[in-house]
């Protein structure tokens, strides 16, 4: 079930349907490509869930590809994830690279950039850079 979502009239509680499909390729050397589809339906809707962000039937996409380097101590992913239906009208893209310094000692280093008309639309100005350094013992 999905909700509740309090609307007026009292809370209001919707069944949803989630479907997934991913495909994950790893036929190029220190590469992974993975692709995953998502479709969501919300029964019985009604408008007045749009209020809340509810979406009736909604579609995303995501494609993430990671390649290692330096002998594996270097790792770089770009992700991009597009939701909307049938085309994207909200996306989000991280791209970053982890290194390890030494062993237990990581450095990362990334950007994540939101583009949004609708379900996203408040991260358009969240934007941002990161630099992280993990020990770990």
């Amino acid at each position: 079930p999905l909700g509740p979502f309090e609307a007026p009239g009292g809370i209001v509680r919707k069944k949803r349907l989630d479907g997934m499909l991913g495909v994950e390729y790893f036929g190029f050397t220190d590469t992974a490509i993975s692709l995953e589809l998502v479709a969501r339906h919300i029964f019985d809707y009604e408008q007045r869930m749009e209020a809340f962000g509810a979406i009736e039937n909604e579609t995303q996409a995501a494609l993430r590809i990671t390649r290692t380097f330096v002998n594996e101590r270097l790792r770089a992913t770009a992700l991009g994830v597009g939701i909307g239906d049938p085309t994207p009208d909200s996306m989000f893209a991280r791209l970053f690279a982890d290194y390890e310094v030494r062993e237990a000692l990581v450095l990362t280093v990334g950007v994540v950039v939101y583009y949004g008309e609708t379900i996203l639309e408040p991260f358009n100005e969240n934007d941002r850079v990161y630099l992280q350094l993990r020990y770990s013992f």
